[in-house]
């Protein structure tokens, strides 16, 4: 899989609550980092690209709207 992480610490937007709303509101499926790294894993959301073109175009709309939503 084809994957990447984003570090939100300067978001103030947790992990895994990006995680769930990203889910939750738009069937987009990311992990939190905590499962990964017990060290640094609260400031990141990981990413993996294994799906169709529409689904990573999903997921390029929807990031920055749940990101707005959760800081607010």
């Amino acid at each position: 899989a084809n994957m990447f992480v984003i570090d939100l610490a300067g978001t103030g937007v947790k992990p895994e609550a990006a995680e769930e709303a990203l889910l939750r509101d738009h069937l987009v499926h990311t992990r939190a980092g905590a499962y990964l790294s017990k060290r640094s894993g609260g400031k990141f959301l990981r990413v993996s690209f294994s799906v169709s073109r529409e689904d990573c175009a999903r997921f390029t709309r929807a990031f920055p709207t749940v990101i707005e939503k959760l800081r607010g």
